[in-house]
């Protein structure tokens, strides 16, 4: 039973992280928290979309890991089509939604799948995988 939910928690963190970030990034911005204090950091929207990023790249190498896919091309894969996915949801944002497509958000999405995807040594999901077993 523990082995079950420990693999639905692997196979669901990902799509939990998706969904938040799909949802902060095409609800209207009126909807979101305002959190004042967060607006007084300097670019803190560029630093919100690469911890978005890079949260869901990580999260996905941590399962496919966990599965034992953690190859350097599985990485690659992971990593492109989260980029290919920001950039989708920046022209998404600018074409159907209230908010505006921005060409540094989505630097910002690029920078924080790359860094999860090649910048976080192997070992640390590996690591995690077998504490997982």
């Amino acid at each position: 039973m523990v082995n079950i939910i420990k693999k639905t928690t692997v196979l669901t963190l990902p799509l939990v992280i998706i969904g938040m970030v799909t949802y902060g990034s095409l609800v209207s911005a009126e909807k979101l928290p305002s959190g004042k204090w967060l607006s007084q950091i300097p670019q803190i929207d560029k630093i919100v979309h690469f911890i978005f990023y890079f949260a869901i790249v990580a999260a996905l190498r941590f399962s496919f890991t966990a599965f034992g896919r953690g190859t350097v091309k599985i990485k690659t894969v992971i990593v492109v089509s989260a980029i290919i996915y920001g950039g989708i949801i920046e022209i998404l944002q600018g074409m159907f939604f209230s908010r505006s497509a921005d060409s540094m958000d989505f630097l910002a999405n690029l920078a924080g799948a790359v860094c999860a995807g090649f910048l976080l040594p192997q070992r640390i999901f590996n690591v995690l995988g077998e504490k997982r077993k």
